[in-house]
């Protein structure tokens, strides 16, 4: 009994050091890096947790709300802008 015990205390042991390590190894943009004179935007965190179409489920996401926003001037046109100015309104920001 303490012999497979032992063995398998061994095994789990053994586990994680069959994981591989990642290969890939991502260099920082500098577009990432925080430059000097440029203004600091700000990231807002947000969850639906209200689904009318998938009661129970939620999902997170995240805005980033450039330094230079202004609600009086209307966002460029994109694919998305639709979607971001719909959750800027639920944020408080429209």
């Amino acid at each position: 009994m303490m012999r497979n015990l032992f063995l398998f205390v061994c095994m789990l042991a053994y586990v994680p050091a069959m994981a591989q390590a990642p290969t890939e190894q991502y260099r920082v943009d500098s577009a990432s890096e925080v430059h000097p004179g440029v203004p600091k935007g700000e990231i807002i965190k947000f969850t639906f947790d209200q689904s009318k179409i998938f009661p129970g489920t939620w999902r997170e996401g995240w805005i980033y709300v450039p330094a230079q926003y202004s609600p009086d001037k209307p966002l460029q046109y994109s694919t998305t802008s639709s979607t971001v100015e719909k959750c800027l309104s639920l944020l408080g920001f429209l």
